[in-house]
């Protein structure tokens, strides 16, 4: 499923400025007196045609739903908990070692450490203005979770070549603390509208504290495309 966001509407204004050239007519008698008509142009103008358009600044996303239950365990069990000498657990939908993936989240089947299928999401720019990508959640975390002690990140990278121009989030970033009522998390601040250049992906990494009450979770992700300035 895609979810489009826009934030700008085009204007298109045509402006078009014509002038004609005029065509005069002279007469004249020849020496022998016969009468020669003749058609000669007396004037040269150029006509010019201006435009003004105002860009686009929209956003869709493909794939939007990311999965932190998907497991490659031989079990299949869609459940995990913390494990209890642990505060939190970390769980994140991206799996390179390099990045750290998953830490103290155990098979609730076995008690084994959880190894999770990566997913992610896409963010494209379908409009013509370079654009300010920013993240935000719904529900902070110690309301989600009914406990303090969890929070949520992001880890953005390129899908296409140089998509990302400017500061591009490519190491975890937190965004729990930030909701419509306290600002945004920048994940890449110049989203360029190139067809072959405009497509970045998204990683989630929660935090999941202890406490935490039994139950499945659905946190909601707020993302928004707006023109960089």
């Amino acid at each position: 499923m895609s979810k489009k966001i826009k934030t700008k509407k085009v204007v298109l204004i045509l402006v078009g400025l014509v002038a004609l050239s005029l065509l005069g007519t002279a007469a004249y008698y020849s020496s022998i007196g016969k009468l020669n008509f003749s058609l000669s142009p007396t004037g040269f103008a150029t006509g010019t045609a201006t435009v003004d358009v105002a860009g686009t600044a929209s956003i869709s996303v493909a794939d939007s739903a990311i999965n932190l239950s998907g497991t490659n365990d031989t079990a299949g069990d869609a459940f995990a908990y913390v494990a209890v000498n642990a505060s939190s657990a970390m769980v994140s939908s991206y799996q390179a070692a390099y990045r750290g993936s998953n830490e103290n989240w155990l098979n609730r089947t076995g008690g084994e450490a959880r190894n999770i299928t990566e997913d992610s999401m896409s963010v494209e720019n379908d409009g013509t203005e370079l654009l300010n990508i920013t993240v935000g959640t719904a529900v902070e975390p110690s309301v989600f979770f009914g406990a303090s002690g969890g929070d949520f990140w992001l880890l953005a990278a390129n899908s296409e070549a140089s998509s990302c121009n400017n500061n591009l989030s490519d190491s975890w970033k937190q965004y729990g603390n930030n909701t419509s009522a306290n600002g945004n998390t920048s994940i890449c601040s110049e989203l360029l509208p190139t067809d072959a250049s405009d497509l970045v992906i998204f990683y989630i990494r929660w935090q999941i504290p202890v406490a935490a009450a039994a139950s499945s979770y659905s946190s909601t992700l707020v993302i928004t495309g707006a023109a960089s300035n």
